[in-house]
């Protein structure tokens, strides 16, 4: 099809969120999808649809999800058709409250992304992006080079002064590599936190990290100090997870508490079908509003990219072993190794 009758079949074209990165309309949001995936449980942590037996795939976002018959039809003669054959496909996991390794050269940082895809992960929203812009730089050449992870993260509030490319402003960077919060102490007096709230009305979202000595003690402190006013948008990163007490009194003040996700999130899919589903949610649907991409990850539904992780089985299945991760994908596209791609 010439680019004039794509043009003229497109119909009224949909708007889209910008999260996704690419502005504007979606491209060709009648056109037959690139590829259909059918005939396999797909749990898509949608509430008005929950679990569905076929997904289409244009351009890297999900355009259809829905009944293998409903989805085929739309299929045209270019569309790649793959049985899933008992495999099953969830949201690809999002991880947040991680940590870059203490190495930060290319040959580390390289093994970190490699790692976090090998285990599931799609989307990571990380406590800093880099010690210095060196870092931020060798780390975004690393996801630009092979699309194997999507980054969300603050950078030090320092380093914010000391960005020497024009203005630093909220949601700098791509669809793959975004800075959208500042790392800072927790504001220890009123000056501080008027500074504090300052940068949260200019769009930055806020990020304490409570890994020192001191542990939650000065973000509880910050709490009183708030003197009642709501902190929604700042979050919280703690090594562990608050006490019940320490819970509600940040819950209080409108602060979100971000805990260290699993190292083998697919390993924790075992037990009671409620558990199961339970864990799942934490690790897509609820990781994805904790870390502000609810519009773009932790769900299958039309408009969110085709991030996905593909199971052996369903997790919902009884059985004492837990599900084994075959293949995680990126917009529709495997990026696990080599090795694993004929697995589907």
């Amino acid at each position: 099809m010439c680019r004039f009758c794509e043009q003229a079949s497109l119909g009224e074209q949909e708007a889209y969120d910008p999260q996704l990165g690419r502005g504007g309309f979606l491209p060709g949001a009648n056109l037959p999808p690139d590829l259909i995936l059918c005939d396999g449980p797909i749990l898509t942590m949608d509430e008005s649809r929950p679990e569905v037996t076929a997904i289409a795939i244009r351009q890297g976002v999900i355009r259809a999800v829905g009944r293998t018959e409903e989805v085929l039809s739309s299929r045209g003669r270019g569309t790649r058709v793959v049985r899933l054959e008992g495999r099953a496909v969830l949201p690809g996991f999002v991880g947040t409250g991680l940590r870059l390794p203490e190495a930060r050269d290319r040959a580390a940082l390289d093994r970190w992304i490699e790692g976090r895809a090998r285990a599931g992960y799609t989307t990571v929203d990380v406590a800093t992006l880099g010690r210095d812009w060196g870092e931020y730089r060798t780390l975004s050449g690393l996801i630009d080079r092979r699309h194997r992870l999507r980054l969300r993260g603050a950078v030090e509030e320092g380093l914010r002064q000391d960005w020497r490319e024009g203005a630093l402003d909220p949601g700098h960077g791509n669809d793959l590599v975004r800075i959208e919060a500042l790392q800072m102490r927790p504001p220890a007096d009123s000056a501080a936190m008027e500074r504090a709230e300052a940068l949260h009305r200019d769009g930055w979202g806020l990020v304490f990290d409570c890994a020192g000595d001191g542990g939650l003690t000065p973000v509880l402190q910050l709490a009183a100090l708030a003197g009642g006013r709501r902190l929604a948008g700042m979050r919280v990163l703690s090594p562990r997870a608050p006490a019940p007490a320490e819970e509600a009194a940040l819950q209080a003040a409108g602060l979100s508490v971000v805990t260290p996700p699993e190292a083998d999130p697919v390993a924790t899919l075992t037990g009671p079908r409620d558990v199961v589903l339970a864990r799942i949610d934490r690790l897509t649907r609820r990781a994805a509003r904790l870390a502000g991409l609810a519009a773009i990850a932790g769900q299958i539904r039309p408009g969110t990219y085709a991030d996905l992780a593909i199971l052996d089985r369903s997790p919902l299945w009884p059985g004492a072993e837990a599900p084994k991760l075959v293949q995680t994908w990126i917009e529709g596209v495997p990026v696990t190794p080599e090795a694993d791609r004929d697995q589907i």
